[in-house]
């Protein structure tokens, strides 16, 4: 009997055993189930850190381009690493590159937006590279009183490309046609004939008749329209055009100046006030006011309407002044 006892609370305390064992396993279980789905929504967060993360760190290319090349309208070609950045912020961005001028070699700046935030980028046109030819010209002969052409493939014997015709200059100031006689005519190419009366190798000085030009190459000399923080050496007036011709006749006075990069002086760096008058003369002005009223008519926003009445309250002020 009292062996029978025994083997029963033995068993009693193996069921015992067994089940606390049996409950501390599934606690355990249950304890790594939760861990593993706490694990997986952390990941999740963490994801979400590193894409907000990228959008903050937008960073712009240095973007390069030689002249009159068409520019990208696309947001992602001015983007450092754009494939880290998801296609939904790419879609989202804003690109701006009005203020470059493709026509004119210089530094200009590009905007992106996104957003509430401006990225602002620099961009370089670079002037284009002409090909080197050789050019054999033409004898030409011509009575007395006949007239002279002044299209510069008709002294020229080869067949060139448009872009180096675009770059040749013909001078024909030497030539008359009044007076029997054996003349000289010159054909200068990619602005040589500057060069030539500047007395500067083209490898030593910038030519900015635009004021467009930020002597990107850091050429030692600049021939600007522009009052720039350099030594001024030699001034040329406005008067005769092309602008070159100031240059060949050595026309003295104000509105195009060779610098000195190497002396820094103060300056406004503002452009000449003879420049608006020499590129607009002989234009008939009348022709931007004689539709003022439908176009103002057409301005509906209040501040719209006031830019235009500044604008046009400059142009009128600028040609009663000059």
């Amino acid at each position: 009997m009292e062996d029978a006892i025994k083997k029963t609370r033995i068993i009693s305390i193996t069921l015992a055993i067994w089940g606390v064992i049996f409950l501390i396993t599934g606690g355990i279980l249950s304890t790594i189930d939760r861990t593993i789905v706490k694990t997986e929504y952390s990941v999740n967060v963490d994801n979400q850190k590193v894409s907000d993360l990228r959008t903050k760190e937008i960073k712009l290319k240095d973007m390069e381009l030689e002249e009159n090349n068409p520019l990208s309208v696309d947001p992602a070609d001015y983007i450092v690493d754009s494939d880290q950045i998801s296609e939904n912020i790419l879609k989202a961005l804003k690109l701006d590159t009005s203020m470059v001028n493709i026509n004119e070699p210089g530094e200009y700046k590009y905007t992106i937006r996104y957003k509430k935030k401006v990225y602002t980028g620099k961009f370089t046109i670079t002037e284009k590279k002409l090909p080197i030819v050789t050019l054999t010209l033409k004898e030409i002969n011509l009575n007395v009183g006949d007239a002279i052409s002044r299209n510069v493939s008709s002294y020229i014997n080869e067949s060139l490309p448009e872009e180096v015709y675009n770059n040749l200059t013909l001078d024909l100031s030497k030539v008359s046609t009044a007076k029997a006689g054996v003349y000289e005519y010159y054909i200068y190419y990619n602005n040589e004939k500057t060069y030539n009366f500047l007395g500067i190798d083209s490898n030593y000085v910038c030519l900015d008749f635009y004021g467009m030009n930020h002597n990107i190459s850091k050429k030692r000399y600049i021939l600007s329209v522009r009052h720039l923080p350099y030594k001024k050496i030699k001034s040329y007036a406005l008067a005769l055009r092309p602008i070159e011709l100031n240059i060949e006749f050595n026309v003295q006075g104000e509105g195009l100046y060779l610098y000195d990069t190497n002396t820094k002086v103060s300056s406004d760096n503002n452009y000449s006030k003879f420049l608006a008058p020499y590129y607009l003369r002989n234009f008939n002005t009348q022709l931007l006011f004689r539709r003022s009223n439908e176009l103002k008519k057409t301005l509906r926003h209040n501040k719209i309407q006031y830019k235009y009445k500044r604008i046009l309250n400059k142009l009128s002020n600028l040609f009663t002044h000059n």
